[in-house]
């Protein structure tokens, strides 16, 4: 069986029906099957294991929590010992209350979250949303979804709403589509400090933190701690538009016409505000305090960016001129566009622009790995597939990657001749650098989705392994920044992410993981790796140049990125 990725370097892991743990064939990593909680190793009283050991024994009741169905099977083993058996960090000795509890088979009623042990999504029995899920308003179901968190936690206060599926008349149809969701995100501001006082002194955690989810007819909440507690929390926020207001702002500011948007409504700097895009290819910011947008930039003159023309960039030791060919004609495909052959134009189109890339494309095992990355704007017109087309394929490397992973090694592709190797150290959870990242880059999204939950708890070379594809990305978008039509997209503002989260990664292995950085620095083919990485990359941002359509808060990344003190992070590791 498969369908489960190594928790540490991401590779596909293999096992049989009803395996509990996996041991990583590349890396080694045990991994817990889910479906099954971790082991608990329960230490009972003293005397309580009295029997064929004789009086007085230890005896260790080991217990495995699954899931099964709607149901919670619990699987009881028992074994005299003359002495009690040791623990690992994985089974550790605890008592019996603090067993997780099981799913809920039915809705939780909202004064009930506050007693509910369960770490995962829990359903809720809440009261009808306003307009019901057929036309749903984030804005103006707000008051709802605070009155469900603020029956865990009366302080509560919105931390951020995440949607996917808005239409632009300002709702979103949430009965049965599972890609359609509005995420509420609280916080309880006493909880927080409470979890700061703490993490002074223990090692104990605090759930702060209250999401309420509407997708496909239901209500569920996830309560958890807060992944970072460093930087300060928003204030208190104001509804002063209503979401069809933001929607029309987001229309007159020049948004790409698309079936459905995602929206991100969060405080950046001094204020609130909402940005409307299509899985993060263009955007348009409205100001939530003025219900007023920000137009996106006019393209300059002329088809293509002309390559270094980014004065603040250094020269990179990698070659990637011959990489993409902006200037290839490609208007007979434009014109002899059909959405039944959609597929086979687009890898055309790839192949005059882009050659790497259509060959990534054609490489991986299912062409769904492919064609699922336009499900959200459709695959209807030229412009929709160009939209999709550098998810596509960063997501294809991704998976002709992890096709291509060896045991115990790590595999980044660069092109269709050349591919990076290197084995697979021993390093920690990249959720550690939440902490360290700059004001202006702890607000932007790729924190939520690269520093917490599942994503977070990887390691390294998977972070070199999305810094890879982001740089495949931009050079898709700078392939084809002729055909962006009124969008901008955030190509260099990826890139640029990873870069620093790269070097910040870096930053604390040296400062606070000695060994990890030791093993990092001293791993010949890893070291070599990082750096051919980076200089790939500062080769693919000169290349594709300071071209408006491609960044919307690249600006404000740059300067972080080539920092003299975080240079010398990667500068450490070049021979």
């Amino acid at each position: 069986m498969a369908g489960q990725n190594c928790s540490n370097c991401s590779a596909p892991l293999t096992f049989e029906a009803g395996q509990e743990v996996v041991d990583c064939s590349y890396c080694g990593t045990t991994n817990q099957v889910r479906g099954f909680a971790n082991r608990i190793r329960v230490k009972l009283a003293a005397g309580a294991g009295a029997g064929a050991a004789g009086a007085g024994a230890g005896c260790t009741l080991g217990l495995l929590v699954a899931g099964l169905g709607l149901g919670i099977g619990i699987v009881v083993f028992i074994a005299a010992r003359d002495e009690p058996g040791p623990t690992s960090p994985a089974s550790p000795i605890i008592d019996l209350s603090g067993l997780p509890e099981g799913k809920p088979d039915a809705g939780v009623a909202p004064s009930a979250l506050g007693s509910s042990r369960y770490p995962g999504w829990i359903p809720v029995a809440a009261d009808p949303a306003v307009g019901g899920y057929e036309r749903f308003d984030p804005v103006a179901n707000l008051p709802w979804a605070l009155g469900i968190a603020r029956a865990w936690q009366a302080d509560v206060q919105l931390g951020s709403i995440y949607l996917d599926g808005a239409r632009t008349e300002g709702v979103l149809d949430l009965r049965s589509n599972g890609d359609w969701d509005v995420d509420y995100r609280f916080f309880s501001p006493s909880l927080r400090a409470e979890a700061e006082r703490k993490a002074e002194v223990s090692e104990e955690e605090v759930r702060s933190e209250i999401r309420v989810m509407v997708s496909e007819g239901e209500v569920t909440a996830l309560i958890s701690k807060r992944f970072s507690l460093r930087g300060e929390s928003p204030p208190a926020y104001q509804p002063r538009c209503g979401f069809g207001e933001v929607m029309e702002q987001a229309v007159s500011g020049g948004i790409a016409t698309r079936p459905t948007y995602r929206v991100v409504m969060h405080h950046v700097g001094s204020g609130w505000r909402w940005a409307v895009s299509g899985k993060d290819i263009d955007s348009v910011i409205v100001q939530a305090a003025s219900c007023s947008g920000t137009a996106l930039p006019e393209p300059p003159p002329g088809d293509a960016p002309p390559p270094g023309s980014d004065p603040e960039l250094p020269e990179s030791a990698f070659d990637c001129s011959g990489a993409i060919r902006p200037a290839e004609d490609l208007s007979d495909l434009k014109t002899g566009f059909t959405a039944a052959g959609w597929r086979d134009t687009a890898i055309t189109a790839l192949d005059r622009r882009y050659p790497d890339a259509a060959w990534i494309v054609r490489s991986v095992p299912d062409p769904e790995n492919f064609d699922i990355w336009f499900s959200g704007q459709g695959t209807e017109s030229w412009d929709a597939v160009q939209m999709g087309l550098s998810a596509a394929v960063h997501e294809d490397v991704h998976i002709v990657g992890f096709g291509r992973l060896q045991p115990a090694r790590y595999t980044w592709l660069l092109s269709q001749e050349q591919a990076l190797s290197a084995p697979i150290v021993s390093t920690f959870h990249r959720s550690a650098i939440a902490d360290d990242l700059p004001p202006a880059a702890a607000s932007m999204s790729y924190r939520a989705t690269y520093l917490e939950g599942d994503s977070g708890a990887q390691g390294f070379e998977t972070l070199l392994d999305e810094f890879n594809a982001y740089t495949w990305s931009l050079l898709v978008e700078a392939a084809m920044v002729d055909q962006a039509g009124n969008r901008t997209t955030s190509a260099r503002d990826g890139l640029l992410t990873m870069m620093l989260y790269t070097e910040l990664y870096l930053a604390r292995a040296r400062t606070s993981k000695p060994a990890v950085h030791a093993a990092i620095a001293e791993e010949a083919e890893l070291a070599a790796a990082v750096v051919t990485l980076w200089d790939r990359a500062v080769c693919a941002l000169r290349l594709a140049g300071n071209h408006p359509r491609l960044g919307i808060e690249d600006d404000a990344l740059v300067p972080l990125v080539f920092d003299p003190a975080r240079l010398a992070e990667i500068d450490a590791l070049r021979d």
